[in-house]
């Protein structure tokens, strides 16, 4: 996981809200998007739950920011 993944990652789970993280990030929400699919396809899991509002972490996405703050 490189720096920007890590940044998207936690602007989405404190914002609750991809939008949110584009705005607060300056990017599109595409651009949030990408990376957060790039961090679930290594992870092998689901990081987020998307139907939720606001989006909130699975317990894999809870245990990748645990293991990235670490």
């Amino acid at each position: 996981m490189d720096l920007g993944e890590l940044q998207v990652f936690l602007m989405v789970a404190k914002e609750g809200s991809f939008s949110r993280a584009a705005e607060r990030l300056y990017r599109t929400q595409p651009a949030i998007s990408l990376p957060s699919a790039g961090l679930r396809t290594r992870s092998g899991q689901p990081l987020f739950v998307r139907g939720a509002r606001p989006v909130r972490l699975t317990d894999a996405g809870t245990l990748q920011g645990l293991r990235q703050n670490a």
